[in-house]
């Protein structure tokens, strides 16, 4: 990042359940001037669905 750009570098991440909102964030984030950079680090909508909602115990 250089001085003429200090705006805010966001990362921001969602799994499965979230990606619809995820995206829309991640939009207005990356159209706000204070904003310099979003990384996405979470689930796409290509991705597939997992089949249980998290580790289990045996």
């Amino acid at each position: 990042m250089t001085a003429t750009n200090c705006g805010l570098l966001l990362a921001v991440g969602a799994d499965e359940a979230g990606v619809d909102y995820k995206d829309r964030i991640l939009s207005d984030l990356s159209a706000d001037p204070r904003v310099s950079d979003v990384i996405d680090l979470g689930s796409t909508a290509a991705m597939q669905p997992r089949t249980s909602p998290g580790p289990t115990r045996t």
